[in-house]
């Protein structure tokens, strides 16, 4: 009963990772859900974790506009679940917005086709955050970020 019970924990540990991971959330000791990722617009992602949600979105979007074309009967269902999928780009936003020290608001500019989503693309993706706390929380790195605690039992582990 013991192994089942490691072998779950490890397997959620992963899990969380990858939402660390994906959240940019790998040096602080607050930890980012994947359903916070894309259905929250609280808290700060680096530019790692946009990118990832990014294309995973992306991906999604592409597989989804395939299913529509090659699928008979399924182009309302594939574009339904299109709309919702497009609609989880702008959490994803407003949280790297946030870093940048800026309204989530900006995500918006996703609206304005082409164009917006380069400039979206450019800021969110190529410019580095604050590394200071702001409105908007804890910085991702830099000096004022919270390092992990170690507790005494994983001092002792090692």
């Amino acid at each position: 009963m013991a192994g089942i019970a490691e072998e779950i924990g490890s397997t959620r540990s992963v899990f969380q990772r990858l939402a660390n991971i994906l959240s940019g959330n790998t040096r602080r000791t607050q930890t980012m859900s994947l359903a916070r990722l894309f259905f929250s617009f609280e808290g700060r992602i680096g530019r790692a974790g946009f990118w990832l949600g990014f294309v995973t979105l992306t991906v999604l979007l592409e597989v989804l506009r395939f299913v529509a074309i090659n699928v008979d009967g399924a182009v309302i269902p594939a574009l339904s679940l299109a709309l919702v999928v497009f609609v989880l780009y702008f959490p994803l936003a407003a949280k790297r917005y946030h870093d940048l020290d800026r309204t989530g608001w900006n995500s918006l500019i996703f609206l304005m086709p082409i164009v917006g989503w380069l400039y979206l693309i450019f800021e969110c993706g190529l410019l580095q955050g604050g590394q200071m706390v702001n409105q908007y929380g804890e910085p991702l790195y830099g000096p004022l970020a919270k390092r992990p605690e170690r507790d005494a039992n994983s001092a002792t582990d090692q």
